[in-house]
């Protein structure tokens, strides 16, 4: 399978998040959580502060998408053997949720760079398919503080394939036979060649 990984396509949508949010994919952050963020904190409780902008991003495989039900395939000569590769849609959901006094307009910003066109996202085949999803304003109450939160939820195309390796015939051992004497049991005939009940396929001399 040469599909991208969940970790592969994850990696490309934080890449993506933090440029079009003006930060700096490669930056280090040591001890320090990144503003954007591919998992929730392990025991629950936020690690970080109610003035704090932070991204969330969540991954969901969508189910009974029709573009992901046919399977294709090609033929690529590659001389000493031939690779059939299938290939076929992938319909994913990534969740954005923003938390924060710019959440809402971190989103937005998010929504405008992914539709204006992303190369990161484009240099791995993920396409976003448009909606008309917007980010929606849930405050959510936590230990009798509110806190700003913004959700989206955007769908995207991408490919997968897997290849299988065809060996190529370089030789084929035949046997040529007369008509046996006395034979008389053709059943068929067509095409230069008759097939005889007790001898198999028998090739006509003349």
């Amino acid at each position: 399978m040469k599909s991208l990984t969940r970790r592969e396509i994850m990696a490309a949508f934080y890449r993506a998040t933090m440029t079009a949010l003006g930060l700096d994919p490669d930056k280090e952050y040591g001890k320090t959580k990144p503003p954007v963020r591919l998992t929730y904190p392990t025991h629950g409780a936020p690690d970080w502060t109610v003035k704090d902008d932070v991204v969330f991003l969540t991954y969901t495989d969508v189910s009974g998408d029709d573009t992901s039900q046919p399977v294709h395939e090609k033929w690529i000569d590659e001389e000493t053997k031939l690779i059939r590769r299938h290939f076929t849609n992938r319909v994913i959901q990534i969740g954005f949720t923003a938390y924060g006094p710019n959440g809402y307009d971190n989103l937005l910003k998010i929504r405008h760079a992914f539709y204006d066109g992303s190369p990161v996202l484009r240099a791995a085949d993920l396409m976003l398919i448009p909606s008309p999803e917007t980010p929606q304003y849930v405050p959510e109450n936590y230990q009798n503080m509110w806190w700003d939160r913004t959700d989206m939820s955007l769908r995207f195309n991408n490919t997968m394939w897997w290849d299988e390796t065809v060996s190529i015939i370089q030789r084929v051992d035949i046997t040529i036979k007369d008509n046996p004497k006395g034979s008389g049991k053709t059943t068929t005939e067509g095409g230069g060649v008759k097939t005889d009940g007790d001898h198999g396929i028998i090739i006509k001399k003349g």
